[in-house]
């Protein structure tokens, strides 16, 4: 049976403990005002309140590493499962800036 860690990644068992498979979720809710941020240059785990200049400065600094799509392929997945915290907007933003 696979598990979710804190940082959303996706752990299978395997014969040495747990694995990862995919690619971990980048965004993870904490709620509609929070979320965590999994760095893509570091091990890093970002704690923010989402929709401050922080957030968005962090935002913008995984956009120049990893590119748009996938950002937006997440914001676009949380939008879906979480509707009533605003992601769609923060998608929107990033589609107004490109």
């Amino acid at each position: 049976m696979a598990s979710t860690s804190k940082n959303n990644r996706k752990l299978v068992p395997s014969a040495s403990g747990y694995v990862e498979v995919g690619e971990p979720s980048r965004l993870v809710p904490l709620g509609a005002n929070h979320c965590y941020m999994r760095d893509p240059r570091s091990p890093r785990i970002h704690h923010v309140k989402v929709n401050t200049e922080q957030f968005n400065t962090l935002l913008d600094e995984f956009i120049a590493v990893l590119g748009s799509t996938k950002i937006l392929a997440e914001l676009d997945r949380l939008s879906r499962t979480h509707p009533a915290h605003g992601w769609a907007l923060v998608a929107q933003r990033i589609r107004a800036a490109d």
